[in-house]
């Protein structure tokens, strides 16, 4: 099938801060969550946080991570792992050395191939595109790139999940869970493919999204999820979603540095609660667009530049 990553080894690597700027964002990110804090809506990540001596305040979901924490979390993450496919062939390494291409997720609509008008989208369009990722060398992980819209909708991910494990070998990545017994239910999926929990945590052939809630905020569900998702050995993407201008400061420099302060409190309380979790940093930053007010994203060289820092800032 040919190679499904790119080595990126010895090839121009883009930097958009210099090192005084890295700094100063990281810095910036450990004074937000030191003395600002994180509103969390997880009284299990409240509890846990509380338990290594955070400043935790259970009336008000805030939380006060203090920097000596954040670095702890930082060093019990694994700085390389693998998101597995069912075969061998089909692993994602991700050493900070490779590239790789995934499909995207969940649109709700989907254009007919054989009618050419839009309607929404099903099972059966999931199962199309799961097909057509296990067929491309170029694709290395596939992401339900619709969602099903006939089936109920606090189990969507549940189906799309189904459908990864049925109709690719390549690694699946489950959209966000927002309850922590469907999470449950997702391990127990895919343990029955790997063999086991035991197999599943030696080679995790799904992995899980849990977006932030832009800006400083985590979802108590999706942290939850999260957790279970940790404690199985599942990798976790953390996401940040920043709109500069709208949920984040107008300034690039200042949605980075909330945007990292989001990831690595996240990061610390899943280290703190299972150490050496696989996490992934995931960002998407983008504009506002000033003449609605509305989402800016897509090719703007604003979300470019953003989502550049952010990969700086995971390498540190």
């Amino acid at each position: 099938m040919g190679r499904i990553g790119f080595d990126t080894e010895r090839k121009v690597k883009l930097k958009v801060m210099n090192q005084e700027e890295e700094d100063a964002i990281h810095w910036a990110s450990l004074n937000i969550l030191s003395n600002i804090g994180m509103k969390i809506y997880s009284k299990n990540a409240m509890q846990t946080l509380k338990d290594h001596g955070a400043d935790v305040d259970f009336s008000t979901k805030m939380a006060k991570i203090p920097t000596h924490l954040v670095e702890e979390g930082l060093k019990r993450a694994p700085k390389a792992f693998r998101l597995c496919g069912r075969t061998k062939e089909n692993d994602v390494l991700l050493d900070g050395r490779h590239v790789y291409f995934s499909t995207d997720a969940t649109g709700l609509a989907t254009y007919d191939l054989e009618t050419g008008e839009k309607r929404g989208s099903t099972k059966e369009d999931v199962r199309k595109v799961a097909i057509l990722t296990d067929y491309l060398p170029g694709v290395a992980v596939f992401n339900p790139s619709v969602t099903p819209l006939e089936v109920p909708p606090h189990v969507h991910t549940l189906h799309e999940l189904e459908v990864g494990l049925n109709y690719t070998a390549k690694h699946t990545m489950v959209e966000a869970v927002f309850i922590a017994d469907e999470a449950k239910l997702e391990v127990k999926m895919a343990s029955r493919v790997t063999g086991g929990e035991k197999e599943l945590r030696r080679r995790p052939i799904i992995s899980s999204i849990m977006c932030c809630i832009f800006p400083l905020t985590l979802d108590g569900g999706a942290m939850d999820a999260s957790m279970e998702f940790s404690k199985a050995g599942v990798p976790v993407h953390l996401m940040s979603m920043p709109q500069a201008g709208t949920t984040g400061p107008a300034t690039l420099a200042g949605c980075v540095a909330i945007n990292n302060a989001e990831i690595l409190g996240a990061n610390t309380v899943l280290q703190l609660a299972y150490p050496g979790a696989p996490v992934l940093y995931s960002t998407v930053g983008s504009p506002m667009d000033l003449r609605t007010g509305g989402y800016g994203g897509g090719g703007r060289p604003e979300t470019a530049l953003m989502n550049a820092a952010g990969v700086q800032l995971s390498k540190k």
